[in-house]
């Protein structure tokens, strides 16, 4: 009979800290206008999400875990050619981002966008595949105060047979879980 007793307030217990828990999913979304006219494009930012997201700001203290579980990619506009057919079969290495806290030089890999047609990425949302230590890191960045991290976007074109200028959005998905 002690056994029960003990068992119930265990699971009772358990049950108490689960109902105090909300979890909640939300979106942050960054453009980035690019032009292929310098082979080169590198740009780095600082982020306090909790200017982008509510959600953070609200629940800062009573966070106890956040998740990044996706990021994608699409282009949301193409400039410079008046018929996209010559882009058709035009691949483009969209390049890489990249994570750090603030201030520091110690750059962790969080996905390598890869290689796509621009007009198949148009208003066409595609999933990236995420490096989990990159992941880990824009988590943890955003779970505790001041939620700050800097990302860095980097983006090689080998050769440019067209001159043009796209914005890029990238979409990450977090779900945070926080205590009431």
């Amino acid at each position: 009979m002690l056994a029960a007793a003990l068992f119930g307030m265990m699971l009772f217990h358990s049950c108490d800290e689960d109902l105090l828990r909300i979890t909640e999913e939300f979106d942050f979304v960054l453009e980035f206008p690019i032009s292929n006219a310098e082979l080169n494009f590198e740009q780095t930012a600082d982020f306090n999400l909790a200017e982008y997201a509510s959600i953070i700001e609200d629940y800062s203290e009573q966070i106890v875990d956040m998740e990044l579980e996706t990021v994608e990619l699409w282009i949301t506009e193409i400039q410079g050619l008046d018929d996209m057919e010559g882009l058709e079969d035009y691949e483009m290495n969209l390049g890489t981002i990249y994570v750090s806290e603030p201030g520091a030089e110690n750059w962790i890999l969080v996905s390598e966008l890869g290689m796509h047609t621009l007009p198949g990425l148009l208003d066409n949302p595609t999933a990236l595949e995420l490096n989990p230590e990159g992941a880990d890191l824009l988590g943890d960045l955003v779970e505790f105060p001041p939620h700050t991290f800097s990302l860095k976007y980097v983006v090689d074109f080998e050769e440019t047979f067209y001159e043009l200028y796209f914005t890029v959005a990238l979409r990450f998905g977090y779900k945070m879980i926080a205590s009431l």
